[in-house]
């Protein structure tokens, strides 16, 4: 699933200005992907890969930020090498955690499950207070039906934010269990004692 959030995070995150035209095709493929353009953005990213050169924080950035145009495009193969590029190429741990994230998702959804869950432990391995990843490898856990490790991340999750609402439907659903009210209508669900 494409997140504009989590890419424009990722600019933030790198904190590089743009210098030279393979600089200005970064920002221009970053822009392009918020704005689901995917093919534009995979496009003028390659561009900037090709041209980089040798500067190794650009060029990871460029290879993450295709790789999550590729994955928003569903190709999938693509984008799995574009991520395994950049963790190559990056060398801050906070951004490897990020892109391990990324690469983890792209797996689950080839269905290859060990890689995923391998990915999401070493993600928090390097950033262990990361939102959300351990209901992801909990996810990925039941999908590889290791039920047990599944309960055990999505109670973790819930330790740490009690209401969150993926890992609490994570375990209700391996417990059956009701699941819990969504969110979203809490709000505008009243119950009355007549």
């Amino acid at each position: 699933m494409k997140c504009t959030l989590g890419v424009l995070m990722l600019m933030a995150a790198f904190g590089l200005p743009a210098v030279g035209a393979h600089a200005d095709k970064i920002e221009d493929g970053i822009l392009a992907s918020s704005r689901i353009e995917d093919a534009n953005a995979i496009k003028l990213l390659t561009e900037a890969i090709e041209e980089s050169g040798q500067d190794r924080p650009r060029l990871a950035r460029a290879y993450f930020n295709r790789g999550e145009a590729n994955a928003a495009a569903r190709h999938t193969d693509d984008a799995i090498a574009d991520f395994t590029m950049a963790l190559t190429l990056q060398k801050d741990s906070n951004e490897k955690a990020l892109i391990l994230v990324s690469r983890a998702e792209a797996y689950a959804r080839k269905r290859m499950y060990a890689e995923a869950i391998a990915d999401y432990s070493h993600s928090l391995a390097l950033e262990p207070r990361q939102i959300g990843v351990l209901t992801a490898r909990g996810a990925a856990y039941q999908r590889n039906g290791d039920k047990a490790a599944a309960i055990k991340d999505f109670n973790a999750e819930l330790q740490a934010r009690p209401k969150y609402y993926k890992a609490l439907v994570g375990r209700a659903t391996i417990l059956g269990t009701a699941m819990p009210p969504d969110p979203e209508t809490l709000g505008h669900t009243r119950l009355r004692n007549e």
